[in-house]
């Protein structure tokens, strides 16, 4: 990198942000929701993964609590190289590796990075990771009811 290139990754490491997460619910609401290592496949890949030829019903069944996460795995397994270098699947594997010491998805790690979600999962998750970790000063959510 160039001196300049340099210098200007130092200074927007030293940003804060204001940040319209309007698709996050507000932190107690988030808490009671079903989280495992396929949460973060979700929201940003479904439409990659659509594209990839994983069908809606499909998609459904690899995030039904209700079954087990090997058999979710194995729905996830067939369409994570497709999904891989996808803007959308980006976001959630840099919360892989940022947050759970992760580079991929395995058959290996799916059940530890559920293990370790759920250590973090608790209140002070956003001011964790966007706050803390995002250097976000302010989230504007669109609440219907922020308490």
């Amino acid at each position: 990198m160039t001196n300049t290139e340099k210098w200007l990754l130092k200074e927007m490491e030293n940003m804060e942000g204001i940040d319209a997460h309007e698709h996050l619910p507000a932190e107690h609401v988030r808490l009671t929701e079903h989280f495992d290592a396929f949460t973060l496949f979700r929201q940003y890949t479904r439409l990659v993964m659509f594209s990839a030829g994983l069908d809606e019903e499909t998609f459904l069944r690899m995030h039904n609590p209700d079954m087990s996460l090997d058999q979710r795995f194995d729905i996830f397994e067939q369409y994570r190289d497709l999904i891989r270098f996808s803007g959308p699947a980006r976001a959630a594997y840099i919360a892989l590796q940022k947050f759970y010491g992760e580079q991929d998805l395995t058959r290996d790690n799916y059940e530890s990075v559920t293990a370790r979600m759920r250590e973090l999962y608790r209140p002070g998750l956003y001011e964790n990771i966007l706050q803390n970790t995002c250097r976000i000063r302010a989230v504007m959510q669109n609440l219907d009811n922020p308490a």
